[in-house]
């Protein structure tokens, strides 16, 4: 059954393992989650006419929210690397009903930091221009390395795009003590990963009930009730930082999803 919800309730989202059947991934989110967030690989080329085909059957009406690949990088000056893949994901994600997209700003060592803006902003603003043609929203999120890593640096980059969006990243807040600051940002919140953190060790389930409790507790102060997708996939035991299982990893989200269902009443 699913964890069912309303309008006024937050919607819990399912992130398939990068490694794992895409088809029965998507299969089992729809059984246990409200939507899935999808990330392309780099190489498209698995990504055949005929598997995109079963993929939109498997999906039907599900919701499905995009995610572009990481090592996208949107720090020089010259055109985006990859430019044709990044457009390339965005029409698949457009063919599989996306309506919001996750893209990660990006800085390389050695740049300075009016020049990654610059180039960073250049690049955004092209890429929400393709999005927004298509009816998609582009949603940047705060990364867990700088200068993105800083709310007042990512506020002055959305700022400048056409939706004012982004996907709060709340173990990548928390590296860095700056999970307020990010939810100073308001209306700007469209989306949210949900992953616990040790110090740089992230990704990893909630075993502590109590910080939980208090991020979804400051959660509800900003009356935020959109979307929230749980990025987890490692296990961290003692100093054992680790791969979930990848049999397991499923049922233990379910349980994390219940988890917050019941903490948020």
């Amino acid at each position: 059954m699913r964890l069912g919800c309303n309008i006024n309730c937050l919607k819990l989202g399912y992130m398939p393992d990068f490694h794992a059947n895409l088809l029965s991934e998507v299969e089992f989110a729809k059984k246990h989650f409200d939507f899935v967030e999808i990330t392309l690989k780099m190489d498209l080329s698995e990504y055949t006419e005929e598997f995109l085909k079963k993929l939109e059957d498997t999906i039907e009406d599900f919701e499905v929210l995009g995610h572009l690949h990481w090592e996208i990088n949107l720090s020089k000056k010259e055109i985006i690397p990859n430019r044709e893949l990044v457009f390339g994901m965005i029409n698949i994600y457009e063919n599989l009903g996306v309506k919001r997209i996750t893209i990660h700003p990006s800085s390389d060592k050695g740049d300075n930091l009016e020049d990654i803006e610059r180039n960073n902003l250049r690049h955004l603003l092209e890429i929400s221009d393709f999005c927004r043609k298509k009816g998609i929203m582009l949603m940047v999120e705060n990364n867990a390395h700088n200068p993105f890593n800083k709310a007042a640096i990512l506020n002055k980059l959305v700022s400048k795009l056409p939706d004012r969006a982004i996907t709060l990243d709340i173990g990548h807040a928390n590296q860095f003590e700056e999970l307020d600051s990010f939810l100073k940002m308001g209306d700007m919140i469209n989306h949210i990963h949900l992953h616990d953190n040790v110090g740089k060790k992230d990704h990893i389930m909630f075993k502590d009930k109590a910080k939980l409790d208090k991020i979804l507790a400051s959660l509800k102060l900003i009356n935020y009730s959109g979307s929230i997708t749980l990025e987890m996939f490692f296990s961290l035991e003692g100093e054992n930082y680790s791969d979930l299982n990848p049999e397991k990893r499923p049922d233990l989200l379910v349980h994390q999803a219940k988890l917050i269902r019941e903490l948020l009443g």
